[in-house]
């Protein structure tokens, strides 16, 4: 039950004092506030993180052990050990947590622009531009650009397009929408076309990459993911701001 509003000596209704979450500033430009319940999630979700990364190194057959793990990650152990922690396993688990998180802060971005609680990337065709821009800078002109940088390459083109072609830019959800729809339909159109003219060994290399995958995850690969989400996850809380 609430508590009863507070009376002043003329029995007027007072309104109760309302204390303000902490706020995390920085400078002028930015305060974030901190509830404490969104704290204590936020505690939770890293014990949670390291749990994983703890999992990802022991499971399997040539995992460690939990007694040797703390070795290995202080430098010591054999150099197999140091192999599959730091070569094999460590890269791909830092690598899936940095998509995650990356894959989060564009959805909450989404459904914010989108005014919809349902709203992620594909709507407005940003999936697919990133597949077509990916497929035509590996597969049909191979070394005019890194895949990676062909995929933003994409995915820029593809919000342009959206941008243009809704007429408003996202100042109207529903055009927008309705121009993604066709944007993203395009692009697919188009990597279609292109895994369908390409041999079966490419086809289905470019198949793997277009669907995800962690094996082959290098620590350039989570360097990538942690550079960008260092750029893009202060101008998300920018603009929330």
């Amino acid at each position: 039950m609430s508590a009863p509003p507070a009376h002043d000596a003329c029995g007027e209704v007072r309104a109760r004092p309302v204390h303000a979450a902490p706020m995390l500033r920085a400078g002028r430009w930015l305060a974030v506030p901190l509830p404490p319940r969104a704290l204590a999630y936020g505690a939770a979700l890293i014990l949670l993180m390291l749990l994983s990364v703890a999992l990802a190194l022991t499971l399997g057959a040539q995992g460690l052990s939990w007694r040797e793990l703390p070795t290995v990650l202080a430098g010591g152990g054999t150099p197999v050990q140091q192999w599959l922690a730091y070569t094999l396993r460590l890269p791909r688990a830092l690598a899936a947590l940095g998509a995650g998180a990356a894959l989060g802060l564009s959805g909450a971005l989404f459904q914010s622009v989108t005014r919809n609680p349902l709203g992620s990337p594909d709507v407005i065709g940003l999936t697919a531009g990133a597949s077509a821009g990916a497929v035509a800078a590996a597969m049909v002109w191979p070394g005019l650009l890194p895949v990676a940088w062909g995929a933003a390459a994409g995915a820029l083109l593809a919000m342009a397009a959206v941008w243009f072609g809704s007429g408003a830019g996202f100042a109207a959800p529903q055009r927008m929408v309705v121009a993604g729809i066709a944007v993203g339909a395009l692009a697919l159109a188009f990597v279609q076309y292109a895994l369908s003219n390409l041999r079966r060994e490419q086809a289905h290399l470019a198949a793997t990459w277009l669907n995800g995958n962690l094996a082959g995850k290098t620590w350039n690969d989570a360097l990538l993911i942690a550079l960008a989400c260092a750029v893009l996850l202060p101008l998300a809380m920018a603009l929330a701001a």
